[in-house]
């Protein structure tokens, strides 16, 4: 319908009218690529939480991890300590 009537214009060469449809279809695409340059933006905010809200539950889990071994960890360091101290005074002597 746009093409008809754009080349209808131009064998009239009624170029106002040409130029005028040429704008509005210009315009056209270029709202379209707006709209779309905008969904992109909001698909990738929306990807953005989702890999943040995954990112926090696998950090919870492993600080849940280090919490339970972290105590026998120090159990261990404290063994290996004392042990360190006997052997040190069983060197002196």
């Amino acid at each position: 319908m746009i093409i008809q009537k754009l080349v209808s214009a131009i064998r009239r060469q009624d170029w106002f009218q040409v130029l005028v449809e040429v704008l509005i279809v210009i315009v056209g695409i270029f709202l379209g690529l707006q709209v779309q340059t905008c969904y992109e933006a909001l698909e990738d905010r929306r990807q953005e939480s989702f890999y943040l809200a995954l990112l926090h539950d696998e950090v919870e889990q492993i600080e849940t991890k280090f919490k339970n071994y972290f105590p026998n960890i120090n159990g261990r360091v404290e063994v290996l300590a004392s042990l360190r101290e006997q052997y040190n005074q069983n060197e002196q002597f």
